[in-house]
Parts: C-alpha cells; sequence; structure tokens
C-alpha cells in the first residue's frame, strides 16, 4: 500500500509529509537534511542546467540574475516567463523543477514504499488559470511513472484541518465553529472557514476570501 504526499508548495520554501498505516502524519526531511527545501531555482549560464533548492540558493547568491527564490505569485500568468541562464523559464518549469527535487527526496526517504499520488496547496485567492497550471505540472517517479496530482488545497483550509485534528482527541462533541484564518506571509490574504468537525463527519465551508 501507497502514500499519498502532502506537499506545501510556499513562496520561499517547500514542505513535504504524509500520513503514515497507522494514521500519523509523518515530516519528510530534505536532502540536506533539513525540515523543508527552499523554493529556489537557478538556471546555470552558459549550460543546460538548472538548479533547486538549497544548491540554488548558494549558487544564486553571487549571480542572483540567474536566481528565482518567488516564482509561485506569477504561477497565474500564462505568458510570464524568466530569462535565465541560456533559456527561458514559465513559473510552471519552476514548480515542476521544485517537485521533482521533493518528490525525489521522499522517494529515497520512503524506500519500498509506492508514491500513490499527491496534494498541493496553494493560495486561497488563486483563480482557475493558476490552478489549472499547478495541476498540469509533470513530474516522473524514479520508476518513469507519472506523479498522479490528486488535487489543490488552499492553504487556508490545511491550516484549518491541522488545527481541527490537533483539537480532536480533547473534543468529545467535535468542534463546530467560523475562523478568520490570516496569512500573514507573501500570499496575505484572510479567509472565513466555517467547521463542523466530528470524529463521524468532517465538513469544510469557505465563506469568504480577500487580500
Amino acid at each position: 500500500m501507497g502514500v499519498v504526499l502532502g506537499i506545501d508548495y510556499g513562496m520561499s520554501e517547500t514542505k513535504v509529509s504524509y500520513v503514515d498505516e497507522n494514521g500519523k502524519l509523518c515530516h519528510l526531511r530534505s536532502s540536506e537534511g533539513t525540515d523543508s527545501t527552499p523554493s529556489a531555482f537557478y538556471a546555470v549560464p552558459n549550460r543546460d542546467e538548472v538548479l533547486v533548492g538549497a544548491v540554488a540558493l548558494m549558487e544564486g547568491a553571487m549571480d542572483p540574475e540567474n536566481l528565482v527564490i518567488n516564482s509561485k505569485g506569477n504561477i497565474r500568468c500564462d505568458d510570464y516567463n524568466f530569462c535565465l541562464g541560456a533559456g527561458s523559464y514559465t513559473s510552471k518549469d519552476i514548480l515542476e523543477a521544485i517537485l521533482k527535487q521533493v518528490v525525489r527526496d521522499a522517494e529515497e526517504h520512503l524506500g519500498d514504499v509506492p508514491i500513490d499520488g499527491a496534494v498541493l496547496t496553494c493560495p486561497a485567492y488563486f483563480k482557475e488559470s493558476a490552478r489549472r497550471n499547478m495541476r498540469e505540472a509533470k513530474v516522473e517517479l524514479s520508476n518513469g511513472q507519472k506523479l498522479t496530482l490528486k488535487g489543490l488545497v488552499d492553504d487556508p483550509t490545511a491550516t484549518v484541518i491541522s488545527y481541527c485534528e490537533s483539537l480532536l482527541p480533547s473534543c468529545a462533541e467535535g468542534i463546530s465553529k467560523t475562523f478568520l484564518v490570516y496569512d500573514l506571509g507573501a500570499a496575505f490574504d484572510a479567509t472565513v472557514v466555517k467547521v463542523n468537525y466530528t470524529r463521524d463527519e468532517k465538513k469544510i465551508d469557505i465563506l469568504g476570501i480577500g487580500g
């Protein structure tokens, strides 16, 4: 039985986790031994080679013109291109490169446990064009099969799910509340979420988004 990865593709960092066979949430470390992978992309000048993560930040520190550290915000622009190194790259190209790296790290960590797919997070304010670009990202597993992107989860929704899951063991009657979730990072938005969360029913309704 395989696992489904939860990939938090952030403006500055990307984190990966999964739920094991015992229902325990497990966080995966990067190949550099850190809790996350920098969402950084560097195109090596005069070579058909790109680097991502911590090594991209290190190489790009001395060559910032070929370094991108915040491409997520432009993924909603279909015609936006970064002219880097010897080529031109879209935000989706950069997303795919970062996903390849974190999925490769996940495969090394999981060993013989297969990856059945992945769920990506995205800002709540993303329109359909941006969501389509994220859903269409293509990543191959080490066995040559394409990684199945099972869906997108808005960042505030993911936050509420995590919070409710942490509270549920101590709430015998469940959780029935309305939350205002602030994302004070690069996305800088706010979302109103209504929750009816019990062991038998887990319902989340998005009432409003601004930002």
